[in-house]
């Protein structure tokens, strides 16, 4: 597997880290029906589903810390943003069509969860094979911006996605990791292409 494909996957579940909280909260079940604490084995028979979705909730925080590392070490050529859109917009998209309908779903029902959590892998293959992933309002609760841009050193002249956790302006430098050839990850420099301190806007 491509570091630019786990980089996408990494993405993905950082951005359904706010659905697998909510589903938890749902379904997870610490008592049975006298009141009384459910032993371990109970307790792992009765939140499966919870304890999976736990384990992919620590995956997601450990990604999102560890996201900003992955551009320290970019040895891609540093580029200068000659035209910039926010399209911040999109991640609306995302929401209405997928997080509120999943969170609908009647957890209490051991098929409900199975669908769930298939419904999570198709449409995160989906999302990474289209990149649909980065109209994801999750990722802008979590500090990340989307804009589109030209660069001066794209040889086709195309604009492409990026997603950001600085916020970026017209004539910035970036430095950059592919995800795809339409979309990138990026960082804002605090010097310019030619080692220069860039003042702060």
């Amino acid at each position: 597997m491509s570091k630019e494909t786990m980089l996408k996957i990494k993405f993905y579940i950082i951005s359904i880290l706010i659905l697998l909280v909510l589903a938890v909260f749902i379904d997870i079940k610490l008592f049975d029906s006298n009141g009384a604490y459910l032993d371990l084995c109970e307790l792992i028979c009765c939140n499966w589903f919870s304890i999976i979705s736990i384990v992919f909730i620590i995956m997601g925080f450990i990604f999102l810390l560890l996201q900003n590392h992955e551009l320290n070490g970019a040895a891609n050529p540093c580029c200068r943003i000659t035209k910039i859109e926010n399209v911040n917009y999109e991640f609306l998209t995302f929401l209405t069509t997928y997080i509120i309908p999943l969170i609908c779903f009647d957890f209490d029902k051991t098929r409900y969860k199975i669908v769930f959590l298939i419904l999570l892998i198709i449409i995160g293959i989906v999302f990474v094979k289209m990149n649909l992933y980065v109209a994801n309002p999750i990722l802008a609760i979590m500090g990340y911006r989307l804009y589109k841009v030209s660069v001066d050193k794209k040889k086709d002249n195309k604009d492409i996605l990026v997603i950001s956790r600085s916020e970026l302006f017209n004539n910035d430098s970036i430095d950059w990791i592919k995800l795809d050839d339409t979309c990138w990850y990026v960082k804002r420099r605090s010097n310019d292409c030619s080692g220069n301190k860039i003042k702060n806007k």
